[in-house]
């Protein structure tokens, strides 16, 4: 629920890791061969249950949730320069020296 509140956008919870996989795969390998037209699954593709799925479970995002995140989310970006500056951030090459400092 959180995910959907803070995206502000309709999530499908598969049942199935095998299910996400396989459509995600199916997904990537249709848009690499521009096999749809406007580069967009076509309705269902991710709905759509087999004889042997579940469907999937949609999860609406709550809009008051949304509005709060978003402001929120506002505020970060207005702090965020002045964070970064301070070294609240550290890079990706940064993380194991870090790490090892605190083991």
């Amino acid at each position: 629920q959180i995910t959907a509140d803070v995206l502000g956008r309709r999530l499908l919870i598969m049942p199935s890791a095998t299910q996400v996989a396989a459509r995600g795969c199916a997904s990537l390998a249709f848009k690499g061969m521009h096999a749809w037209t406007d580069g967009e699954a076509p309705d269902g593709f991710f709905t759509r249950a087999t004889s042997t799925e579940r469907p999937p479970v949609a999860v609406n995002p709550d809009p008051s949730n949304t509005e709060f995140y978003d402001k929120l989310f506002s505020k970060f970006r207005k702090q965020y320069p002045a964070l970064k500056a301070a070294g609240a951030f550290a890079s990706v090459d940064e993380l194991p020296s870090q790490l090892e400092n605190h083991v």
